[in-house]
């Protein structure tokens, strides 16, 4: 017991107390380093970021294609297509332009010519140039009117506003230039910062900071979230701030100043029905007939003989006309509308024509002196497969044409499909006002090629006149009905047709004592028949069938109707038809 005490009392002071204590200091010190990083963590995760966002990035992000150097906004929202700012002017991209302000702005890229239209002149402007024309007369400006960048167009905006109602300001900050678009006079709803307060990229604190807003900023209001408002102030800064930065919203009201009145293009709408008919006119001697396919007729005020055709990538018009033909038909009564088309010469490219200003213009020009030489009483335009690169060539055509006519008192009407995706280039409704009517060709619902099926069933042409009337108004809508007919003969997998006059579709018939059904749906005969060549089918064009698409003028209030072709019609349709 001695030895264990003495032992006992030798032992260093504190020796025992120290080894309990390190893992409470090391516990300690854990716990001291979770709470400083939870901390830390709280304080990241709740702390406003102060990151400034990249502005250059912010406001081209999306405009990788595009070599404008100011940001650009149409009523409060950014366009991928910047702006040009630079020697005393502002440029705005063509293609902005033509999508949200005016698109009757033409570009020619081949010789980097500008044209815009209105009902009497053509405007023109070469890139580069301080001079431009309206029609032949030259006007002198202080500034370049028009810029190019590599594909980029970009025109000045001043020159813009002579015939486009948009007023702009242009601001820069931070070496960022904003132009800022309004297009039209609306209300908005605004509101009011009521601290000085952070712009952010995105709804979020953590955010990249556009720029700090002072205590009284305006900023229209664009959408309101949970917890942040998207908004945009007058100079153009746009990001989040919090709800709780806002004062209480308000309408307000954004005016324009620079208001273009519409152009008014005058009209030579008749003020009667429109009963017309294309004579297919191949060559000259064919003029001569005229009478004898008028002799059963009755009631047509108006023939289209298809005296012209595009000739020459340059423009050149090839010419059938007959002055005996005009004379004839106005001692009777009759207008002349003479019909132009893209369909005899297949050697010519009409693209190459329509998207040259030099063989556009000559075309025009060669139109107008025909008619005059003839004259006629209008044109009618027949420019058939188009691609759709010749869209925009084509309704510049119709544009400038369109004076030319009105100017000279000559009715303009051009041929339309059905509307369908394809060929929305058409543009009808920018056809419907430069011209005096729209025709519809309610037929070649099935052609040559297809599948057997029928010309112009009823359903079809009805839905091609709802249709069109969503694009054209019903007082210069023509609807185009068939005096013909296709035979279709099907022999070991292989359809083909051949197109026929109504008599000459009936004596088929007749003669080889085809199985005929009314089918009421498709609003014509359906005949077959059998023999050594096949299997036959026709969907019959007869006066019943015509007077059902004949009541479509009068059911929508149509101006009319024209008929593919003369000659190709029984007597009895003009009993039907005269009651229209």
């Amino acid at each position: 017991m001695e030895n264990q005490t003495a032992t006992t009392a030798k032992r260093p002071s504190g020796k025992k107390s120290s080894g309990r204590g390190l893992p409470i200091f090391i516990a300690i010190l854990v716990v001291l380093t979770l709470t400083v990083a939870g901390v830390i963590f709280l304080v990241n995760k709740y702390s406003p970021s102060k990151e400034t966002a990249d502005l250059t990035e912010y406001y081209f992000s999306e405009a990788a294609e595009d070599t404008g150097n100011a940001a650009t906004f149409v009523d409060h929202e950014l366009s991928t297509h910047p702006s040009i700012v630079s020697d005393g002017g502002v440029y705005i991209n063509l293609d902005l332009v033509k999508d949200l302000l005016n698109d009757r702005f033409y570009w020619e890229a081949s010789s980097e010519l500008l044209i815009y239209t209105t009902p009497t002149d053509v405007i023109k402007v070469t890139a580069g140039e301080t001079r431009y024309y309206i029609s032949n007369s030259l006007q002198e400006s202080d500034l370049v009117l028009v810029k190019t960048e590599g594909e980029n167009v970009y025109v000045q905006a001043d020159f813009l506003q002579q015939y486009t109602t948009f007023d702009y300001a242009v601001y820069t900050t931070d070496d960022i230039s904003r132009v800022m678009i309004t297009s039209a006079s609306s209300d908005e709803t605004r509101a009011k910062i009521k601290k000085t307060t952070a712009i952010r990229t995105y709804d979020s604190i953590k955010a990249p900071i556009v720029s700090q807003a002072e205590k009284g900023t305006e900023v229209t209001v664009l959408t309101v979230g949970d917890k942040f408002t998207e908004v945009i102030t007058e100079d153009g800064t746009f990001g989040y701030v919090k709800n709780n930065a806002l004062s209480a919203s308000y309408t307000a009201t954004a005016v324009v100043e620079n208001i273009c009145e519409e152009p008014v293009y005058t009209s030579l709408t008749r003020d009667h029905t429109i009963r017309m008919c294309w004579n297919m006119i191949t060559t000259r001697d064919a003029n001569d007939n005229i009478s004898a396919l008028l002799s059963d007729t009755e009631g047509i005020n108006v023939l289209a003989p298809t005296w012209f055709y595009l000739d020459s990538n340059s423009g050149d018009v090839a010419s059938l006309a007959s002055a005996d033909y005009v004379t004839y038909a106005h001692e009777n009564g009759i207008e002349v509308w003479a019909l132009v088309s893209n369909l005899t010469n297949t050697d010519v490219d009409t693209t190459t024509v329509l998207t040259n200003t030099t063989s556009r213009e000559h075309l025009e020009s060669q139109l107008l002196a025909y008619a005059i030489e003839y004259k006629l009483d209008g044109i009618n335009v027949d420019f058939e497969s188009l691609s759709i690169d010749a869209g925009e060539g084509f309704i510049e055509f119709i544009r400038e044409l369109s004076i030319l006519c009105r100017k000279n008192g000559l009715v303009l009407s051009v041929d339309n499909y059905p509307p369908e995706s394809y060929n929305t280039f058409y543009n009808r409704t920018e056809q419907a006002i430069v011209a005096d009517y729209v025709i519809l060709m309610g037929y070649d619902e099935h052609y040559s090629g297809s599948d057997a099926g029928s010309v112009a069933s009823l359903p079809w042409v009805e839905e091609g006149v709802i249709n069109t009337l969503s694009e054209v108004p019903a007082d210069k809508l023509i609807l185009g009905i068939p005096f013909y007919t296709r035979l279709w003969t099907t022999a070991d997998g292989t359809v083909s047709s051949t197109a026929m006059g109504m008599q000459a579709a009936a004596d088929v018939l007749d003669e080889n004592d085809a199985t005929v059904t009314w089918n009421e749906t498709l609003g014509q005969n359906y005949a077959y028949y059998t023999d050594d060549d096949g299997m036959h089918e026709m969907w019959q064009e007869n006066g019943d069938s015509i007077k059902l698409k004949a009541d479509l003028i009068t059911q929508y209030d149509l101006a009319g109707f024209s008929a593919w072709r003369l000659g190709f019609e029984t007597a009895d349709i003009w009993d039907i038809l005269s009651q229209y």
